[in-house]
């Protein structure tokens, strides 16, 4: 299995080019097979171990296949060499789809996890250039947009919340394009294009809302800020986004199982990041988005208080580390049942 990676990998510098293609395609395979399913560490032929490193070798493929898909979206918005030919720019698209789908087979690899220390750099390097296909959704081919959106809905919630961690942004990055892609093809303009391409549409809107929605579950108020502080995020895009959260929860209500509905901190961190004050200077209607916040801080209110009904349990205090506006949502939280002036509870929040 070794060799044939190896073999494979070298492929992806071949001359050929429909070489090359049949390679991106099979390394997406061949290595969910060698890092998913093979126990590197349990490999009895020293010779081997010599001559492999697993980590080494992960980290190159994916430094690869990301410069593909980065150079397919870089070809499509016309800020590449203008001198390939028709020819050329169409084999650049198609390695670019091929790559999508091998980087989400690849991003369900256990060594992700296990070498996060090591690779974690290069899996975050791997979904920008996912998250920028879907940035530039109407210029980039339908086939790779759709197997960007299908790589970045499909990885597991253990490496989104190893990439979460920190001020990376990449979560923000992919929200915004999330809810920009959905807001843009709910527009009439849009109703109509989808009737001529419709198979295609709906498959890149349900991955979108997947992705969207295992975002959500992960999401924090700096990632919210990311999105807010966009130029091309505006007041409707969030009230479609409000919208579609309210019918998502609706839909499961049970609170039976978290992988079902969206929990009241999807709705927080947007309250909460809607009442700063520097994203508050960023956004131009002041008067419209204390409306708003309001409709996600109340919202979260209510499914915290449907969430302790359900579970019957007492939600602790906040560390003392918590900012001023996480305090005003925990003490909230711990607000007096009794308590039925919902006037009030703005007014504390």
């Amino acid at each position: 299995v070794i060799e044939l990676t190896k073999l494979t990998f070298d492929c992806l510098n071949d001359n050929n080019d429909k070489v090359v293609g049949n390679a991106i395609r099979t390394s997406g395979h061949i290595s969910l097979l060698m890092f998913q399913h093979y126990n590197l560490q349990q490999q009895d032929t020293s010779s081997t171990k010599e001559e492999w490193d697993g980590c080494k070798f992960y980290l190159e493929l994916m430094n690869v296949l990301s410069f593909k898909v980065t150079t397919a979206v870089t070809e499509a918005t016309g800020k590449g060499e203008n001198q390939h030919t028709w020819k050329q720019r169409s084999i650049i698209r198609k390695h670019g789809w091929g790559s999508c789908a091998s980087l989400g087979l690849l991003l369900h690899c256990r060594i992700v996890v296990e070498q996060q220390e090591m690779l974690l750099q290069a899996v975050k390097d791997a979904i920008l250039s996912l998250v920028l296909c879907l940035h530039h959704v109407d210029t980039v081919n339908d086939k790779v947009v759709l197997a960007a959106a299908s790589a970045l809905s499909s990885i597991p919630s253990p490496i989104w919340t190893c990439i979460s961690s920190g001020s990376s942004g990449i979560v923000g990055s992919a929200l915004t394009s999330c809810i920009s892609g959905l807001f843009a093809a709910s527009s009439p303009q849009q109703q109509q294009e989808q009737q001529k391409k419709k198979n295609k549409l709906q498959r890149l809107h349900e991955e979108l809302y997947k992705l969207l929605k295992q975002l959500l579950k992960i999401v924090t108020i700096y990632d919210v800020c990311c999105v807010l502080k966009e130029d091309t995020i505006t007041k409707s895009m969030l009230e479609y986004l409000y919208d579609w959260m309210i019918m998502e929860s609706q839909q499961h209500s049970s609170f039976s199982s978290n992988d079902d509905h969206l929990d009241a901190s999807a709705f927080e961190v947007f309250a909460l990041a809607l009442q700063r004050k520097d994203i508050a200077d960023a956004l131009e209607d002041r008067e419209n988005n204390i409306d708003l916040q309001q409709k996600f801080a109340s919202r979260a209110l209510e499914r915290y208080r449907r969430e302790q009904e359900s579970h019957h349990i007492v939600i602790a205090t906040t560390p003392s580390t918590t900012t001023n506006e996480e305090a005003s949502i925990a003490a909230i939280r711990l607000e007096d049942n009794d308590k039925s002036d919902d006037e009030e509870e703005y007014d504390e929040l």
